[in-house]
């Protein structure tokens, strides 16, 4: 539970805004696994608890709905943080933040996921190279 705790406090509140700097792959897929593990939790209150479902996270135009209040909210107070994660990780990997906006586009979204997969640039098989975004 601390490491939820600490993960959820460093990206949330600690580097909220912060667009500069990088973010190593567990600060990057743990803030993922435990903000999907909230929105899942978020959804299941809005169905089976409030009853008041109106969007779908999926497909938005479908006629199924998933998601209500508390999913939505969530998501939508979590959305800064999360595009200053993403901009971070990509940083880890050497590249610019604007790469981001690759994952709206069907073919480069898989690039963008494999930069986020992969270990920082400045590992011990690749020492030579020099990352611009500076050292961790």
């Amino acid at each position: 539970m601390k490491h939820f705790y600490s993960t959820m406090k460093t990206v949330l509140v600690d580097r909220a805004t912060d667009f500069n700097g990088r973010s190593d792959r567990p600060e990057y897929w743990y803030f993922s696994l435990y903000g999907g593990i909230i929105a899942g939790l978020f959804m299941l209150i809005d169905n089976y608890i409030l009853g008041y479902t109106f969007w779908n996270w999926i497909d938005p135009f479908s006629e199924t709905n998933n998601a209500g209040l508390l999913t939505t909210s969530f998501l939508l107070l979590t959305l800064v943080q999360s595009i200053s994660l993403g901009v971070r990780r990509l940083h880890d990997r050497g590249h610019s933040g604007w790469w981001l906006l690759a994952a709206f586009v069907p073919i480069l979204n898989f690039v963008v996921i494999y930069w986020a997969v992969r270990a920082a640039k400045d590992t011990p098989e690749a020492l030579s190279y020099e990352n611009p975004y500076g050292k961790e």
